[in-house]
């Protein structure tokens, strides 16, 4: 089990919560972190933040969506609040905090004046929640009809109370619910009633949504078994299939991913892949793409929908990477963020995003990136393999060159193409190892 739980998942399960404690949080000491969090306080009904809206989109201009490559997708749970819509409306995807259906109607309806194309998804975790919340008005709502049934306890003979199953004996309030309980049905009618119900969102992102061996170690001595916590897990996604209907996005985020043969492929378009190239839970690159194709060749329907996302952790002392910045940002980070973007180019779609990572998304300004600019159009074909171990895909307007291996490869073209990274024009090109590179065809 190693670091997934301590570090994943308790510090990213803070959620929206956490947003307002987020500067004062210097170190990477999971207790601080939760002693240091203050409720979030619901912001006043005044016109003050649509005005902010309004004044921020007059400032700046959104880019005309493009048709095609590359599809990029961005998620905020920090922030209760949307204050700059147009820096959302340029992205083909974003996932906000559920609270947002609350706090930030303007916000939202703003992104989808701007770009009517892009999908708005309401992020909820199925997994680790704290009792009482951590002061937002839905959750706080959601959580008020909450039992002792709810949560998973270990077996014997006090009481349930006092069995609660905690994953980290540090943070004892976190707790897991139980997806054979009322916790299941709730959850499923709040998200239609409070949230979907509203008609500011596409679908719904929802996290902790778990198929991985650790799970099953955890329940070992409680009870509930994990073919049951799974069955419970499918049909908590069952039901939300048939309560949003077959148009709506489900997107699942669990760990390295799910095995062939679970349930949940079922009911879910596909899958969030946190931590991407990561080096804290997420995958190697051989790794990170087999999950990809093995999502993308699940059945239909649901149509088939894939998100790889790579931060910033890779690398770091634990301590530093919550603070690094869009300037701080090394040659390591820009290669992981191109060979992620690259990849995610390899399969029809798939959506990209780069930024902090786990228990930071959305904690500065969305990083934009020159490669995020290029306009590749539609592809042309399937990708290709060749014997030096790269992977090529032709689209309309360019070539996208993935180099997974450790070794520099030399990329010979037809005709004259531009690197979208370094704007140099040619018909031979260096890449690097463990790197990627989108060419334009001039």
């Amino acid at each position: 089990m190693r670091r997934s739980v301590s570090r994943r998942g308790l510090l990213k399960y803070v959620g929206a919560g956490a947003a307002l404690a987020s500067a004062a949080v210097a170190g990477y000491g999971v207790n601080m972190l939760f002693s240091s969090l203050a409720p979030a306080p619901e912001p006043s009904k005044t016109t003050t933040v649509i005005e902010t809206i309004q004044s921020c989109s007059r400032q700046t201009a959104v880019p005309e969506p493009k048709e095609g490559y590359p599809l990029l997708a961005c998620l905020d749970y920090s922030n209760y609040s949307i204050a700059r819509p147009q820096e959302y409306a340029r992205w083909n995807m974003s996932a906000f905090v559920f609270e947002t259906a609350h706090y930030s109607v303007e916000g939202l309806k703003r992104i989808k004046e701007l770009n009517p194309e892009t999908k708005i998804l309401a992020w909820m975790r199925l997994g680790l929640y704290k009792l009482g919340g951590w002061g937002g008005y839905l959750e706080t709502k959601f959580l008020n009809a909450s039992t002792e049934d709810w949560w998973i306890h270990k077996k014997g003979t006090g009481p349930p109370s006092s069995r609660r199953l905690h994953v980290s004996t540090s943070l004892p309030e976190m707790l897991m619910p139980s997806p054979k309980s009322e916790f299941a049905d709730h959850l499923v009618s709040f998200l239609q009633e409070e949230i979907m119900s509203t008609g500011l969102y596409d679908g719904i992102l929802y996290d902790c949504v778990w198929d991985a061996p650790w799970v099953d170690m955890q329940l070992r001595d409680a009870d509930i078994s994990f073919a049951e916590y799974r069955e419970g897990i499918a049909s908590i996604l069952r039901d939300t299939r048939e309560k949003l209907g077959s148009d709506s996005i489900i997107l699942c985020e669990g760990d390295k991913g799910w095995r062939e043969g679970c349930p949940y492929w079922d009911y879910a378009n596909g899958f969030y892949q946190e931590n991407a190239l990561g080096d804290v839970f997420g995958n190697d690159w051989a790794n990170m793409f087999e999950m990809y194709k093995c999502n993308m060749s699940q059945k239909e329907p649901p149509h088939r929908m894939h998100w790889i996302a790579a931060d910033t952790q890779s690398g770091r002392d634990p301590g530093k990477f919550q603070q690094v910045t869009r300037n701080d940002l090394t040659e390591a980070d820009l290669k992981r963020m191109r060979l992620g973007l690259g990849t995610t180019l390899l399969l029809d779609n798939g959506y990209f995003g780069f930024d902090k990572g786990s228990g930071f998304h959305g904690y500065l300004e969305q990083w934009w990136f020159p490669e995020y600019d290029a306009d590749l159009g539609l592809p042309k074909g399937e990708y290709q393999q060749s014997d030096d171990g790269t992977y090529m895909r032709r689209f309309d307007n360019g070539t996208v060159v993935v180099n997974p291996t450790g070794s520099c490869r030399t990329i010979r073209m037809e005709s004259s193409h531009r690197d979208v990274t370094s704007n140099a024009s040619g018909l031979e090109f260096t890449l690097p190892p463990e790197d990627a590179m989108i060419l334009i065809e001039v």
